[in-house]
């Protein structure tokens, strides 16, 4: 889990830790919030590096498995271009 608030080396407690920032007296407030999360870029950054971190440690372990970045309608375009065409009978 992430959250778009910045440390800025108040210490808070757990009850006003996200509560909303104080720009007059930031140490009565919760910390503030980076809005460069709110773009859907910054998901695909982390999504991407989560898949390299994750792969790197799947290969280190010597497991053929491997995670993808990539929703499953794009996986699924990826295998299909490959000739990757798997029929369920449900």
């Amino acid at each position: 889990m992430f959250s778009p608030r910045e440390l800025d080396g108040i210490e808070r407690n757990k009850e006003i830790f996200f509560k909303r920032s104080n720009a007059k007296s930031p140490e009565r407030g919760g910390c503030k919030k980076n809005t460069s999360w709110n773009n859907i870029e910054k998901l695909l950054e982390i999504r991407k590096l989560w898949e390299d971190i994750q792969n790197k440690y799947l290969e280190n372990e010597k497991s053929n498995e491997r995670v993808s970045c990539e929703t499953l309608e794009k996986q699924r375009e990826i295998a299909l271009e490959k000739g990757m065409i798997f029929w369920l009978n449900l």
